[in-house]
């Protein structure tokens, strides 16, 4: 297990009102894992930033917040093994999927968009095993708006 005494911090950055902190840990065989720590802007719509969890850009793993109900968390956690060559392009990946996320949060027709999906993703996850499908095509609907349109 992963102290914090064993994290390398690299990077501290601002986009949009939210802060990324990044770490990297030695993994051996010329591999690292960058560690991502996102603190959300903290006037941000609660139900937009569980959307942004179930996302894309997050591991499978962060839909168990989503899934239990709860408030966002104020800091998100997640990483990424990479190499040493590819930690900039990785940064730089992340560094743009955050801020077009967090613009079209803020867009005022993509907000009223991404409020409809979770309001239709609550309502199926209800019945989660039929409607499976559906809510596969919604998580791919709200990713296409967070950072494709």
């Amino acid at each position: 297990m992963l102290r914090e005494r064993d994290l390398k911090k690299i990077d501290e950055k601002e986009i949009e009102g939210a802060k990324l902190i990044y770490y990297v840990v030695e993994v051996g065989d010329g591999e690292i894992e960058l560690i991502v720590r996102l603190h959300p802007p903290t006037n941000f719509d609660q139900d937009l930033l569980k959307l942004f969890l179930i996302s894309e850009i997050f591991p499978y793993e962060i839909l168990k917040i989503y899934e239990m109900g709860e408030m966002a968390p104020k800091i998100i956690q997640f990483s990424k093994k990479t190499s040493h060559e590819l930690l900039e392009l990785e940064k730089s990946k992340i560094e743009n999927k955050i801020k077009k996320a967090i613009d079209s949060m803020n867009h005022p027709k993509k907000k009223v968009l991404l409020k409809a999906a979770k309001r239709k993703l609550d309502e199926l996850k209800k019945e989660p095993e039929k409607n499976k499908r559906e809510i596969d095509l919604l998580v791919m609907k709200i990713n296409e708006l967070l950072f494709y349109i």
